[in-house]
């Protein structure tokens, strides 16, 4: 490798700024005597922190307080007026995995434009790294917007990050806001993901008529279970809809899917209780042939064991029907198992016609793509060309300016999944840093003080060596 990516908080330049300027002063130093470069890298800006959305440290003052933006503008352009002739900089990475506080990104765009600017009037030299958006509404989820743009200059590499599958890369990474556990292995051939279209089969239940007690809080019900016995039906996904003209409001918490073998022996595939965080993996939709129709929502004040719950209103007509679906809950079926769901609901309306339901897919005959991948490298480039395809349709260098594993991967093939990504990297020539250099979490080096920079991952190391060398 022949660059870093030199991460530091805005914090630290409001704090002393001479200070600031002398430590990055050394440490571009000690680059030029190594012969790397440095790409500058606004981790955490000033008035904003939302890297672990668990601490208590959370910020998004940065989007809303025009003065709070003004101080993160006069750092970078005190920054690009000192380096605007320094060659150790390869480039400035404005500001690390935005996430906003409105509802489309909108914030970071502009922006990102006004960074851009800013940098401009003071340096026409050095490249600038603008990234996609990661999160709107507080929350790491862009689900029905268009997270990657383009700003008004000709010298910038378009960067995303990568971390695919992340129930793989992530295991047991406590700042997560649901911390993953076991996460399996890679490569693994068993392991299907939904890629393409996928094909409806049949689903657990049917709409049938029930009345709602409008005195109870919340009624838990259960679906008569199903036994797979064909072989097309390759995946599950819960849902909840909402069918027919509906009076009043629907509300949905608590499911819980459970798989049972010949021999009686069960195991849970989905136990979601909605919460702050997990309503937003959900997303609402409508029967496409009457157009909008439900009226959808997160509900904050109200839950079966918190405040959180997903709720639909406003379906009309006969073949009126919305739902709510989220794609982090999709699980393989197995032939030959039973599955049964459990969950919680009430309504406004004793009559209304609402229900949860599994919706068993299988591989869709009218789609060019594969409906569905195994964890491979096959699944690796498809994750990485969709946020790749931006740069070639629009003809604008693309990065990676963090990917990597957490270190008990390592011990479940992390090294077949770093050589694999590095392929796919250099096949398709875009500039790439790991994340991280020395860290007890995924750094090249595990933390050690009687021992800088510390006891090497030798995995890691010998997968960089193979794939890198000259």
């Amino acid at each position: 490798m022949n660059s870093v990516r030199f991460a530091f908080k805005g914090e630290w330049y409001e704090k002393d700024d001479k200070a600031f300027f002398r430590w990055l002063d050394e440490n571009i130093k000690w680059a030029r005597d190594a012969g790397i470069y440095l790409v500058l890298d606004l981790h955490v800006p000033i008035g904003g922190f939302w890297l672990d959305p668990t601490s208590d440290k959370v910020d998004f003052r940065l989007w809303s307080e025009p003065a709070i933006q003004q101080r993160n503008l006069r750092m970078w352009a005190a920054i690009a007026s000192r380096y605007r002739n320094e060659p150790v900089i390869a480039a400035y990475d404005v500001l690390n995995e935005p996430v906003t506080s409105d509802k489309d990104g909108t914030q970071w765009r502009v922006f990102a434009q006004r960074l851009v600017d800013e940098i401009r009037a003071v340096d026409r030299n050095h490249m600038i790294i603008i990234g996609k958006i990661y999160g709107t509404d507080r929350s790491y989820s862009t689900a029905g917007i268009e997270s990657q743009f383009l700003v008004a200059d000709n010298n910038v590499m378009y960067d995303f990050h990568f971390y695919e599958p992340i129930h793989y890369t992530h295991q047991y990474a406590a700042w997560l806001p649901r911390p993953i556990q076991e996460g399996g292995v890679y490569p693994d051939e068993t392991v299907l993901i939904p890629t393409g279209h996928q094909r409806y089969i049949t689903s657990l239940t049917q709409v049938s008529p029930h009345r709602f007690d409008l005195k109870a809080s919340w009624q838990k019900f259960s679906l008569a279970p199903l036994t797979i016995q064909n072989p097309k039906i390759k995946m599950g996904l819960p849902v909840f809809q909402v069918k027919g003209s509906t009076a009043g409001i629907v509300f949905f918490d608590n499911i819980e899917i459970t798989a049972s073998n010949l021999r009686g022996l069960s195991e849970t595939v989905v136990n979601e209780p909605l919460s702050k965080l997990t309503v937003w993996d959900w997303w609402g939709w409508n029967n496409p042939h009457v157009g909008r129709n439900g009226l959808f929502e997160r509900v904050v004040d109200d839950g079966v064991e918190d405040s959180y719950s997903l709720s639909i209103a406003g379906v009309r007509g006969a073949e009126g029907y919305s739902g709510w679906s989220s794609d982090m809950y999709w699980f393989q079926v197995k032939q030959g198992y039973t599955y049964s769901m459990t969950g919680y609901l009430k309504a406004t309306d004793p009559d209304a016609m609402a229900y949860f339901d599994i919706a068993f897919y299988g591989d869709s005959p009218d789609s060019d793509e594969k409906s569905f991948l195994s964890r491979n490298r096959e699944y690796l480039e498809w994750e990485f060309m969709k946020l790749y395809q931006f740069g070639i349709e629009h003809n604008v260098p693309m990065s990676v300016m963090e990917f990597g594993l957490t270190h008990e991967c390592f011990t479940r093939g992390g090294e077949n999944w770093v050589e694999d990504v590095l392929d796919i990297f250099l096949e398709h020539n875009v500039s790439f840093a790991y994340w991280d250099y020395h860290s007890d979490r995924m750094g090249v080096y595990f933390k050690d003080s009687e021992k800088p920079p510390g006891n090497p991952n030798l995995a890691l190391i010998k997968a960089f060596q193979g794939k890198l060398k000259q």
